[in-house]
């Protein structure tokens, strides 16, 4: 579907039927906010209900936690709703069930807290070049494509993109020697990906665990019914062998068929040994709340 189909959609779906020339005189942009208590931008989806019709997706310009609408009706009978959590995992709504009535310029819902996954590793950091410095150094060009790169694909929901580049990033720090560091970038692939399973699979992440912490350890691991679910869409949708080596793994195959991971370069993603060795994992650990 092209853009401005879509922007058609999107203005059928929140108004309600109005003469043109009423619309023409008094359509505007809304702006729709998402963010964590501290202010952090979330990257969700937004849902509407015009007049208490079912809820539909809104689908808009989007930046950095924010999505632009053009609206033709703005009151009362205009209901919004912000996904319980965000594309990525590393964020959940305190109040999953409270809403917005429309009011121009913008909405916005502040109430996300993080989950596991975000209290060890940040959006806002991977794609924030001065992290990237520490690591290659300040003013390097490496800084500002990796940091780009993250910003891109976690603002996309592009999830095969960041499944890969972490994978890659945590295999370099394992083979450096620094299990500590690619922890965090071995447990954000194994959430990306299962992200993308369920996008792919039309399954609503609200109420799916992915991830529970290991028994006996503090370490995240996949709940059995994500596995479950992994090895279905391994079967069912790539058609791998029950016997395939890669059953119940999240490897190469199942990354690349998510959003994303067709265009990705994972030797681009190779750290090189010098800065595997010295990797400092905390410049990208969320500041405390």
């Amino acid at each position: 579907m092209g853009n401005s189909s879509l922007r058609a959609l999107v203005f059928a779906a929140i108004i309600s039927v109005a003469p043109l020339a009423v619309i023409a005189a008094h359509a505007d942009y809304l702006l729709i906010k998402t963010m964590s208590k501290k202010g952090d931008p979330v990257s969700s989806k937004i849902e509407v209900s015009v007049d208490n019709a079912a809820w539909t997706n809104i689908e808009g310009e989007t930046s950095s936690g924010s999505t632009k609408v053009f609206v033709g009706k703005c009151d009362g009978s205009v209901r919004l709703k912000a996904y319980k959590r965000d594309r990525l995992g590393f964020y959940t709504r305190e109040k999953p069930d409270d809403i917005r009535f429309c009011k121009t310029p913008e909405v916005v819902f502040n109430d996300y807290v993080r989950t596991a996954v975000g209290q060890l590793i940040s959006p806002e950091q991977l794609g924030d070049p001065k992290a990237w410095e520490s690591i290659f150094g300040s003013g390097t060009t490496a800084a500002t494509r990796y940091a780009d790169a993250f910003r891109d694909a976690l603002g996309k929901g592009d999830y095969g993109y960041v499944a890969i580049a972490t994978s890659e990033l945590a295999a370099s720090l394992r083979k450096a020697g620094s299990p500590k560091a690619a922890y965090p970038f071995e447990t954000m692939a194994l959430q990306s990906t299962m992200s993308g399973i369920l996008q792919e699979k039309g399954v609503d992440p609200d109420d799916f665990p992915l991830l529970d912490t290991a028994p006996g350890t503090d370490r995240l691991t996949l709940t059995p019914k994500a596995q479950d679910l992994l090895v279905d869409y391994q079967k069912t949708v790539l058609g791998l062998s029950p016997t395939s080596k890669e059953i119940g793994k999240t490897g190469w195959t199942t990354m690349k068929s998510l959003a994303g991971g067709d265009e990705i370069k994972a030797a681009e993603w190779k750290l090189p040994i010098a800065e595997a060795t010295h990797f400092d994992q905390s410049v990208f650990a969320p500041p405390p709340m």
